[in-house]
Protein backbone atom coordinates (compact mmCIF):
# COMPACT_ATOMS: atom_id res chain seq x y z
CA UNK A 1 0.00 0.00 0.00
CA UNK A 2 3.03 2.71 1.10
CA UNK A 3 4.65 1.13 -2.71
CA UNK A 4 1.74 2.21 -4.19
CA UNK A 5 1.00 5.90 -2.46
CA UNK A 6 5.11 6.25 -2.78
CA UNK A 7 4.99 5.34 -6.67
CA UNK A 8 1.53 7.57 -7.40
CA UNK A 9 3.26 10.58 -5.24
CA UNK A 10 6.81 10.28 -7.32
CA UNK A 11 4.43 9.67 -10.57
CA UNK A 12 2.19 13.05 -9.85
CA UNK A 13 5.70 15.11 -9.26
CA UNK A 14 7.54 14.15 -12.55
CA UNK A 15 3.91 15.09 -14.33
CA UNK A 16 4.16 17.78 -12.59
CA UNK A 17 8.00 18.74 -13.41
CA UNK A 18 7.11 18.27 -17.03
CA UNK A 19 4.22 20.38 -17.33
CA UNK A 20 6.69 23.12 -16.04
CA UNK A 21 8.72 22.21 -17.92
CA UNK A 22 6.48 22.29 -20.71
CA UNK A 23 5.09 25.52 -20.15
CA UNK A 24 8.15 27.43 -19.91
CA UNK A 25 9.17 26.25 -23.01
CA UNK A 26 6.50 27.71 -24.39
CA UNK A 27 6.85 30.92 -22.80
CA UNK A 28 10.10 31.11 -24.22
CA UNK A 29 9.49 29.99 -27.92
CA UNK A 30 6.56 32.18 -27.77
CA UNK A 31 9.44 35.01 -26.55
CA UNK A 32 11.78 34.28 -28.90
CA UNK A 33 8.79 34.69 -31.79
CA UNK A 34 7.72 37.69 -30.10
CA UNK A 35 11.29 39.67 -30.31
CA UNK A 36 10.81 39.16 -33.95
CA UNK A 37 7.48 40.11 -33.96
CA UNK A 38 7.55 43.49 -31.84
CA UNK A 39 10.86 44.04 -33.85
CA UNK A 40 8.83 43.96 -37.10
CA UNK A 41 6.22 46.33 -35.51
CA UNK A 42 8.12 48.78 -34.45
CA UNK A 43 9.93 49.47 -37.50
CA UNK A 44 6.97 49.78 -39.87
CA UNK A 45 6.29 53.21 -41.10
CA UNK A 46 2.92 53.90 -39.97
CA UNK A 47 2.46 56.48 -37.08
CA UNK A 48 2.49 55.23 -33.30
CA UNK A 49 -0.15 55.32 -32.61
CA UNK A 50 -1.19 52.40 -34.98
CA UNK A 51 1.75 50.35 -33.79
CA UNK A 52 0.59 50.50 -30.06
CA UNK A 53 -3.00 50.05 -31.16
CA UNK A 54 -1.54 46.71 -32.35
CA UNK A 55 0.50 45.96 -29.33
CA UNK A 56 -3.02 45.99 -27.18
CA UNK A 57 -4.58 43.80 -29.76
CA UNK A 58 -1.62 41.36 -29.37
CA UNK A 59 -1.12 41.41 -25.98
CA UNK A 60 -5.31 40.68 -25.93
CA UNK A 61 -5.80 43.84 -23.70
CA UNK A 62 -8.03 45.60 -26.04
CA UNK A 63 -10.77 46.62 -24.47
CA UNK A 64 -13.83 44.47 -26.17
CA UNK A 65 -16.21 43.37 -24.37
CA UNK A 66 -15.57 39.80 -23.50
CA UNK A 67 -12.43 41.28 -21.91
CA UNK A 68 -13.89 44.15 -19.71
CA UNK A 69 -16.24 41.44 -18.94
CA UNK A 70 -14.30 38.96 -17.58
CA UNK A 71 -11.96 41.41 -15.54
CA UNK A 72 -14.30 43.28 -14.03
CA UNK A 73 -17.68 41.00 -14.36
CA UNK A 74 -19.77 43.93 -15.52
CA UNK A 75 -21.52 44.96 -18.93
CA UNK A 76 -22.45 41.83 -21.73
CA UNK A 77 -19.70 40.49 -23.12
CA UNK A 78 -21.53 40.01 -26.17
CA UNK A 79 -20.47 41.98 -29.52
CA UNK A 80 -22.36 45.59 -29.80
CA UNK A 81 -22.62 45.03 -33.78
CA UNK A 82 -24.04 41.87 -34.55
CA UNK A 83 -25.31 40.98 -30.90
CA UNK A 84 -25.17 37.50 -31.98
CA UNK A 85 -21.95 36.06 -30.25
CA UNK A 86 -19.08 37.21 -27.22
CA UNK A 87 -17.25 40.33 -28.20
CA UNK A 88 -13.54 38.79 -28.68
CA UNK A 89 -10.79 39.97 -30.70
CA UNK A 90 -10.95 37.97 -33.28
CA UNK A 91 -14.63 38.10 -33.71
CA UNK A 92 -14.40 41.94 -33.73
CA UNK A 93 -12.17 42.07 -36.22
CA UNK A 94 -12.71 38.68 -38.44
CA UNK A 95 -15.89 36.74 -37.61
CA UNK A 96 -18.55 40.02 -36.85
CA UNK A 97 -20.77 40.80 -40.29
CA UNK A 98 -20.11 43.98 -39.85
CA UNK A 99 -16.34 43.55 -40.06
CA UNK A 100 -16.94 40.88 -42.63
CA UNK A 101 -18.49 43.66 -44.68
CA UNK A 102 -16.03 46.10 -44.19
CA UNK A 103 -13.16 43.73 -45.48
CA UNK A 104 -15.29 42.65 -49.24
CA UNK A 105 -15.42 46.47 -49.47
CA UNK A 106 -11.70 47.15 -48.65
CA UNK A 107 -9.12 47.21 -51.69
CA UNK A 108 -6.93 44.82 -49.96
CA UNK A 109 -7.53 40.89 -49.11
CA UNK A 110 -5.78 38.52 -47.17
CA UNK A 111 -7.65 35.14 -48.15
CA UNK A 112 -4.16 33.34 -47.42
CA UNK A 113 -5.10 34.36 -44.18
CA UNK A 114 -8.41 33.07 -43.29
CA UNK A 115 -7.41 30.17 -41.74
CA UNK A 116 -5.53 31.49 -38.84
CA UNK A 117 -8.54 33.93 -38.14
CA UNK A 118 -8.80 31.88 -34.66
CA UNK A 119 -5.88 33.53 -33.31
CA UNK A 120 -5.13 37.16 -33.99
CA UNK A 121 -1.04 36.05 -32.88
CA UNK A 122 -0.97 33.43 -35.43
CA UNK A 123 -3.02 35.72 -37.93
CA UNK A 124 -0.56 38.41 -37.49
CA UNK A 125 2.20 36.55 -37.98
CA UNK A 126 1.32 34.52 -41.25
CA UNK A 127 0.43 38.56 -42.35
CA UNK A 128 4.29 39.63 -41.66
CA UNK A 129 5.48 36.55 -44.34
CA UNK A 130 3.85 39.40 -47.01
CA UNK A 131 6.94 41.95 -46.17
CA UNK A 132 9.18 39.58 -48.23
CA UNK A 133 6.92 40.11 -51.41
CA UNK A 134 6.73 43.64 -53.71
CA UNK A 135 5.20 46.60 -51.96
CA UNK A 136 4.90 43.53 -49.18
CA UNK A 137 5.45 46.67 -46.11
CA UNK A 138 3.08 49.14 -47.49
CA UNK A 139 0.14 46.59 -47.88
CA UNK A 140 1.06 45.52 -44.04
CA UNK A 141 0.82 49.09 -43.32
CA UNK A 142 -2.34 49.41 -45.06
CA UNK A 143 -4.35 46.33 -43.61
CA UNK A 144 -3.13 47.94 -40.51
CA UNK A 145 -4.72 51.00 -41.04
CA UNK A 146 -8.29 48.96 -42.40
CA UNK A 147 -7.77 47.52 -38.32
CA UNK A 148 -7.37 50.65 -36.89
CA UNK A 149 -10.63 51.94 -38.72
CA UNK A 150 -12.68 48.83 -37.71
CA UNK A 151 -11.90 49.35 -34.75
CA UNK A 152 -13.05 53.32 -34.74
CA UNK A 153 -16.65 51.88 -36.50
CA UNK A 154 -16.77 49.48 -33.81
CA UNK A 155 -16.60 52.22 -30.98
CA UNK A 156 -19.18 54.34 -32.52
CA UNK A 157 -21.16 51.59 -32.95
CA UNK A 158 -20.60 50.66 -29.44
CA UNK A 159 -20.92 54.17 -28.12
CA UNK A 160 -22.72 56.37 -30.81
CA UNK A 161 -24.99 53.28 -31.82
CA UNK A 162 -24.00 54.94 -35.24
CA UNK A 163 -23.68 51.91 -37.80
CA UNK A 164 -21.50 53.34 -41.03
CA UNK A 165 -21.06 52.53 -44.42
CA UNK A 166 -18.42 49.19 -44.96
CA UNK A 167 -17.21 50.65 -47.94
CA UNK A 168 -16.63 54.56 -46.49
CA UNK A 169 -14.56 52.43 -43.73
CA UNK A 170 -12.17 51.27 -46.25
CA UNK A 171 -11.83 54.50 -48.07
CA UNK A 172 -11.04 56.03 -45.14
CA UNK A 173 -8.35 53.77 -44.34
CA UNK A 174 -7.27 54.43 -48.26
CA UNK A 175 -6.80 57.58 -47.41
CA UNK A 176 -5.03 58.15 -44.19
CA UNK A 177 -2.95 55.73 -45.40
CA UNK A 178 -1.92 58.07 -48.90
CA UNK A 179 -2.17 61.01 -46.54
CA UNK A 180 0.74 59.30 -44.20
CA UNK A 181 2.64 57.97 -46.84
CA UNK A 182 2.91 61.50 -48.97
CA UNK A 183 3.85 63.04 -45.53
CA UNK A 184 6.30 60.63 -44.87
CA UNK A 185 7.99 60.75 -48.77
CA UNK A 186 8.07 64.57 -47.78
CA UNK A 187 10.18 64.53 -44.70
CA UNK A 188 12.24 61.86 -46.79
CA UNK A 189 13.21 64.36 -49.13
CA UNK A 190 14.21 67.10 -47.29
CA UNK A 191 16.58 64.47 -45.20
CA UNK A 192 17.89 63.43 -48.74
CA UNK A 193 17.84 67.33 -49.91
CA UNK A 194 19.90 68.10 -46.79
CA UNK A 195 22.24 65.06 -47.24
CA UNK A 196 23.36 65.75 -50.99
CA UNK A 197 23.11 69.69 -50.81
CA UNK A 198 26.77 69.71 -50.18
CA UNK A 199 27.17 66.74 -52.36
CA UNK A 200 25.70 67.93 -55.73
CA UNK A 201 27.70 68.79 -58.62
CA UNK A 202 28.22 72.87 -59.31
CA UNK A 203 29.09 72.23 -62.92
CA UNK A 204 28.65 70.22 -66.25
CA UNK A 205 29.43 66.91 -66.46
CA UNK A 206 29.56 65.07 -69.68
CA UNK A 207 28.44 61.35 -69.48
CA UNK A 208 30.19 58.51 -69.72
CA UNK A 209 31.15 56.55 -73.24
CA UNK A 210 28.28 54.98 -74.38
CA UNK A 211 25.18 57.61 -73.13
CA UNK A 212 23.70 60.55 -74.36
CA UNK A 213 23.04 62.95 -71.34
CA UNK A 214 20.00 65.17 -71.49
CA UNK A 215 19.67 67.85 -69.55
CA UNK A 216 16.04 69.80 -68.80
CA UNK A 217 14.94 73.19 -67.27
CA UNK A 218 11.71 74.89 -66.96
CA UNK A 219 10.74 78.66 -67.06
CA UNK A 220 7.27 80.11 -66.08
CA UNK A 221 5.98 83.63 -65.48
CA UNK A 222 3.04 83.42 -62.84
CA UNK A 223 1.81 86.60 -63.89
CA UNK A 224 2.00 85.77 -67.58
CA UNK A 225 0.71 82.32 -67.42
CA UNK A 226 3.42 81.40 -69.59
CA UNK A 227 5.87 78.58 -69.38
CA UNK A 228 8.78 77.25 -71.63
CA UNK A 229 10.84 74.17 -71.66
CA UNK A 230 14.39 73.51 -72.92
CA UNK A 231 15.96 70.05 -73.58
CA UNK A 232 19.52 69.74 -74.64
CA UNK A 233 20.92 66.20 -75.49
CA UNK A 234 24.99 65.92 -75.87
CA UNK A 235 27.49 63.59 -76.11
CA UNK A 236 30.94 62.81 -73.97
CA UNK A 237 32.88 65.27 -75.81
CA UNK A 238 30.55 68.05 -74.59
CA UNK A 239 29.06 68.75 -77.72
CA UNK A 240 25.24 69.21 -78.56
CA UNK A 241 23.35 66.35 -80.08
CA UNK A 242 19.90 68.02 -80.91
CA UNK A 243 17.98 70.63 -78.67
CA UNK A 244 14.13 71.11 -78.29
CA UNK A 245 12.20 73.89 -77.27
CA UNK A 246 8.86 74.87 -76.34
CA UNK A 247 5.89 77.16 -75.13
CA UNK A 248 2.84 76.76 -73.06
CA UNK A 249 0.61 79.32 -72.03
CA UNK A 250 -1.18 77.70 -68.55
CA UNK A 251 -0.81 78.84 -65.07
CA UNK A 252 0.83 76.10 -63.12
CA UNK A 253 3.62 75.53 -60.91
CA UNK A 254 7.30 75.34 -61.22
CA UNK A 255 7.37 71.81 -59.96
CA UNK A 256 4.79 70.62 -62.53
CA UNK A 257 6.54 72.21 -65.15
CA UNK A 258 10.01 70.37 -64.20
CA UNK A 259 8.50 67.07 -64.10
CA UNK A 260 6.64 67.74 -67.30
CA UNK A 261 10.10 69.03 -69.09
CA UNK A 262 11.72 65.41 -67.77
CA UNK A 263 8.88 63.91 -69.31
CA UNK A 264 9.44 65.45 -72.44
CA UNK A 265 13.14 65.35 -72.74
CA UNK A 266 12.42 60.98 -72.50
CA UNK A 267 10.09 61.06 -75.54
CA UNK A 268 12.21 63.25 -77.59
CA UNK A 269 15.38 60.64 -76.61
CA UNK A 270 13.12 57.39 -77.41
CA UNK A 271 12.02 59.11 -80.85
CA UNK A 272 15.59 59.10 -82.11
CA UNK A 273 16.58 56.02 -80.59
CA UNK A 274 18.81 57.07 -77.91
CA UNK A 275 18.79 53.89 -75.46
CA UNK A 276 21.31 54.54 -72.99
CA UNK A 277 20.43 58.23 -71.24
CA UNK A 278 21.02 60.27 -67.88
CA UNK A 279 18.85 62.67 -67.44
CA UNK A 280 19.79 66.07 -65.37
CA UNK A 281 17.61 68.47 -63.60
CA UNK A 282 17.95 71.16 -60.95
CA UNK A 283 14.74 70.22 -59.43
CA UNK A 284 15.64 67.89 -56.54
CA UNK A 285 12.33 67.52 -55.74
CA UNK A 286 11.49 66.26 -58.53
CA UNK A 287 14.89 63.89 -59.13
CA UNK A 288 14.12 62.79 -55.77
CA UNK A 289 10.21 61.66 -56.01
CA UNK A 290 11.38 60.38 -59.72
CA UNK A 291 14.42 58.01 -57.73
CA UNK A 292 11.98 56.92 -55.03
CA UNK A 293 9.43 56.43 -57.50
CA UNK A 294 6.79 58.08 -55.24
CA UNK A 295 3.42 58.64 -57.04
CA UNK A 296 1.61 59.79 -54.00
CA UNK A 297 2.68 63.68 -54.59
CA UNK A 298 -0.77 64.90 -55.35
CA UNK A 299 1.13 67.79 -57.84
CA UNK A 300 3.58 65.97 -59.60
CA UNK A 301 2.42 61.92 -58.86
CA UNK A 302 0.74 61.61 -62.21
CA UNK A 303 3.42 62.93 -64.21
CA UNK A 304 6.14 60.44 -62.34
CA UNK A 305 4.31 57.69 -63.09
CA UNK A 306 4.55 58.27 -66.62
CA UNK A 307 8.02 59.22 -66.59
CA UNK A 308 8.89 55.61 -64.67
CA UNK A 309 6.88 54.00 -67.19
CA UNK A 310 9.05 55.48 -70.67
CA UNK A 311 12.53 54.76 -68.31
CA UNK A 312 11.45 51.52 -68.86
CA UNK A 313 11.93 51.64 -72.32
CA UNK A 314 15.47 52.46 -72.30
CA UNK A 315 18.12 50.05 -71.96
CA UNK A 316 19.27 52.24 -69.56
CA UNK A 317 18.19 55.63 -67.75
CA UNK A 318 19.41 57.32 -65.11
CA UNK A 319 18.38 60.71 -63.53
CA UNK A 320 20.11 63.25 -60.92
CA UNK A 321 20.41 66.59 -59.59
CA UNK A 322 22.80 69.33 -60.07
CA UNK A 323 23.01 72.98 -59.25
CA UNK A 324 21.46 75.65 -61.83
CA UNK A 325 25.26 76.60 -62.47
CA UNK A 326 25.89 73.20 -64.16
CA UNK A 327 22.61 73.39 -65.95
CA UNK A 328 23.03 76.98 -67.03
CA UNK A 329 22.53 76.03 -71.17
CA UNK A 330 18.68 74.92 -70.25
CA UNK A 331 18.13 77.33 -68.12
CA UNK A 332 18.78 79.98 -70.50
CA UNK A 333 17.07 77.49 -73.06
CA UNK A 334 13.89 77.55 -71.25
CA UNK A 335 14.18 81.37 -71.08
CA UNK A 336 14.13 81.83 -74.12
CA UNK A 337 11.69 79.33 -75.28
CA UNK A 338 8.81 81.14 -73.43
CA UNK A 339 9.14 83.82 -76.29
CA UNK A 340 8.64 81.39 -79.19
CA UNK A 341 5.32 80.91 -81.13
CA UNK A 342 6.01 76.93 -81.61
CA UNK A 343 8.24 74.34 -80.63
CA UNK A 344 11.78 74.37 -82.28
CA UNK A 345 14.09 71.44 -82.64
CA UNK A 346 17.54 72.02 -83.73
CA UNK A 347 20.10 68.87 -84.49
CA UNK A 348 23.13 70.44 -87.14
CA UNK A 349 22.96 73.88 -86.38
CA UNK A 350 22.32 76.01 -83.25
CA UNK A 351 21.87 79.61 -82.03
CA UNK A 352 25.40 80.98 -81.55
CA UNK A 353 24.52 81.71 -77.77
CA UNK A 354 23.55 78.93 -76.97
CA UNK A 355 26.60 76.99 -78.75
CA UNK A 356 28.86 79.80 -76.57
CA UNK A 357 26.78 78.13 -73.37
CA UNK A 358 27.71 74.88 -74.27
CA UNK A 359 31.72 75.61 -75.13
CA UNK A 360 31.67 77.36 -71.81
CA UNK A 361 30.70 73.98 -69.81
CA UNK A 362 33.69 72.27 -71.86
CA UNK A 363 36.08 74.98 -71.28
CA UNK A 364 35.57 75.09 -67.47
CA UNK A 365 35.49 71.46 -67.00
CA UNK A 366 39.21 71.63 -69.01
CA UNK A 367 40.55 74.03 -66.72
CA UNK A 368 38.78 74.45 -63.91
CA UNK A 369 39.66 77.48 -61.48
Amino acid sequence: MGTVRIGYMVAKELQQVRTEVGVQQEKSSRNEQGTEVWKFLWDLNMKHKLKHFIWKRLQNILPVNEVIKRRVGRGSELCACCGEQPETVEHMFFYCKHAELIWKASPIQWDGLLEFRKSVWLWWNSLMEAKARDAGKEHICLTVNLLWQIWKSRNRVQFEREVGCPGIVGMKAVQEWNEYEVARHKDERKVWEEKIKQKAPTEWLPPVEGFVKLNVDAALSTVKGVVGWGVVARQENGGMLKAWAGRGERYTEAVVEEANAILIALVKAGRIGRRKVRVQSDCKGVVESIRIGCRQDPKVGAIVEDILRLKDQFENCYFSFVKREGNCVCHYLAKFAMHVTSDIEWEEFFPIWLVNLAKKDVRDIAHPM
